[in-house]
């Protein structure tokens, strides 16, 4: 299996619960480049007809996070948990 290199776009935002936009469209996974290691905490996908938690981990070592969209509808946006302290530094979706 070959790995695949993101490429991140960078940004600066806090943990504090808000709406991330992003382009519509399918996805797999979402890629998160955090400033510190999340061990759990739960994020929500805004689709365009319906709206689903899911899991926010960091990988181990790491300060990626990776969010597996299961719902095969066109994404939106996802809803960040509320971290303090901890913020979003970079964005990837494949």
């Amino acid at each position: 299996m070959t790995a695949v290199k993101l490429t991140f776009s960078p940004c600066d935002h806090p943990l504090d619960g808000r709406l991330l936009e992003v382009v519509p469209g399918r996805y797999d996974w979402i890629h998160l480049d955090l400033s510190e290691t999340v061990a759990e905490a739960t994020v929500w996908l805004h689709y365009r007809d319906a709206v689903d938690p899911e899991f926010l981990r960091s990988q181990p070592g790491t300060s990626i996070a990776r969010i597996g969209v299961p719902r095969r509808g066109e994404l939106l946006a996802v809803e960040l948990p509320v971290l303090p302290g901890v913020r979003l530094v970079g964005t990837a979706l494949t």
